[in-house]
């Protein structure tokens, strides 16, 4: 069968005393993997859960984590990814949702999990313990265990980062979940030989499918970090030292890795793929990247619904995002034909399910991505924003993204946005630390008048000290609006 847990069992009888897993739990091999993913899923099955029932996983990145996860593979449980560092009201909504009739937890949690089970009054539950040997970890099932709204083929609930709104349910069948990873197999031509290391929160899709997954599934090693103890300086030091061969995080992480002052030269030649996803890398950044470690950034591109449908597989580093998968049915609508300007549309089914708020999504065969693109003679993308994000102001459209590649060449912006405030275009930029900001914005305006049509320009330029962002990274603007009205601005 074409699904995540027959591959992985496939994968883990070949590669027996192979390592699978080096993490702060110590070096486990696939053997040992799938002895503890056999014993938690007789746990799950003695108590009652099935292909009818829904998990709520409320775990750190860990072994553990990822054995749970496979044991309800095993049989289709579903499960709902709660990213650890959500706060409690965003927890009770996520479980909600998701109609879940159990959660895993750390022990240690056990205090926090009694008042998100006291706020949500769910008053009958059971604990039933699922002790590993570095981590002791608990299962409380409601007692009264309801059969899930959702389709019995359904497996994975994945969060979207709430960038634009409230973070929406995304339903992915084990199926869904091995195209992604097969794809992704194929593109980075991942092996049993091949050390991929993990830096980045498993209840995403990019921890989970596009690390995790994709090491086991490929019968590769892989490194867990603690993303709470993570450092650019102690990923340099793993990536070296380990050999890596395969990594991938978001753009502020290589941002910060730039900014690593040391002597030491940390050797980079055996990374075959570097990849950044989440956003687009600041071209700054990646010839800052290549000039200190000799090694360049591929630029993948994707969303949680889709995982991954392209990347710059040459490093070109000219803002290109690739070509997309020949292997996905898509295509493009033209959206201003003097611009070149196009937006994508995919064939959903075989990347995922749909939304758990809406059953019309289910029923669509394709998928708007709502991005917008420019394509060049060799077929390579270049990412120009959301169509969502177009602004229209007195009949002018205006491409934020445009605005912010200009102003991300300026070396002392750590951080941009461009939105509508007070009717007016606006710039709220991020300094870097002990820069001149009457300097900065000099520079804004020249760049904004030699490079911007006059209706483009900014009218406003506000200066924040941090900028809020969402646990993927992304810059919320329904908050940064907000800032900025607190601020009277």
């Amino acid at each position: 069968m074409n699904n995540v847990y027959s591959l992985f069992e496939k994968i883990a009888g070949e590669n027996k005393h192979q390592v699978a897993i080096k993490s702060k739990s110590g070096i486990e091999t696939y053997q040992t993997i799938i002895d503890e993913v056999e014993r938690v899923a007789q746990i799950f099955a003695e108590n009652g859960l099935n292909i009818e029932t829904c998990i709520g996983i409320y775990l750190k990145n860990s072994s553990e984590f990822i054995k749970c996860y496979l044991a309800a593979a095993k049989y289709n449980i579903k499960l709902a990814l709660i990213d650890h560092r959500c706060s409690m009201n965003d927890i009770s909504k996520k479980i909600s949702a998701a109609t879940a009739n159990a959660i895993i937890y750390e022990k240690k949690d056990g205090e926090k999990i009694d008042r998100l089970l006291n706020e949500m009054d769910i008053k009958d539950s059971r604990v039933v313990d699922i002790n590993f040997e570095k981590n002791a970890i608990s299962l409380v099932i409601f007692d009264e265990l309801q059969k899930s709204k959702m389709r019995d083929k359904i497996f994975n609930i994945i969060f979207s980062s709430g960038s634009t709104g409230d973070a929406k349910g995304i339903l992915y069948t084990q199926n869904q979940i091995a195209n992604q990873i097969k794809l992704n197999s194929k593109h980075f031509e991942i092996s049993s030989n091949d050390k991929i290391l993990c830096a980045v929160e498993i209840s995403h899709s990019y921890g989970i499918y596009d690390h995790v997954l994709l090491s086991l599934l490929s019968g590769a090693t892989l490194y867990m970090q603690d993303i709470n103890f993570v450092t650019p300086r102690s990923l340099l030091k793993k990536l070296a030292e380990e050999d890596i061969t395969f990594f991938g995080d978001l753009p502020w992480m290589y941002d910060e890795m730039n900014k690593v002052s040391s002597m030491k030269k940390y050797d980079l030649s055996h990374v075959r793929y570097m990849i950044c996803g989440g956003d687009t890398l600041k071209l700054n950044t990646v010839n800052e990247f290549y000039k200190r470690f000799n090694k360049k950034i591929n630029q993948v591109y994707g969303l949680t619904e889709l995982g991954y449908i392209s990347f710059d597989k040459t490093n070109s580093g000219n803002g290109t995002i690739g070509k997309i998968y020949e292997e996905l049915e898509y295509k493009f609508e033209k959206i201003e034909e003097e611009r070149g300007l196009l937006h994508i549309k995919i064939n959903r089914e075989f990347m995922f399910e749909g939304y758990l708020s809406d059953e019309a999504s289910s029923k669509s065969e394709w998928f708007d991505t709502l991005d917008i693109v420019r394509i060049d003679r060799e077929n390579n993308l270049y990412y120009c924003g959301r169509r969502t994000d177009v602004i229209n102001i007195r009949g002018n459209k205006i491409y934020p993204n445009e605005i912010k590649v200009l102003l991300s060449t300026i070396k002392a912006v750590k951080k941009c946005e461009v939105l509508v405030y007070n009717e007016e275009i606006t710039v709220v930029i991020e300094p870097e630390k002990d820069v001149d900001i009457e300097k900065i914005r000099f520079k804004i305006y020249r760049l904004s008048v030699e490079e911007l049509s006059s209706y483009k320009r900014p009218k406003k330029i506000y200066f924040i000290e941090n900028m809020p962002k969402t646990n993927l990274g992304k810059i919320p603007k329904n908050e940064l609006i907000i800032m900025l009205k607190n601020m009277g601005c």
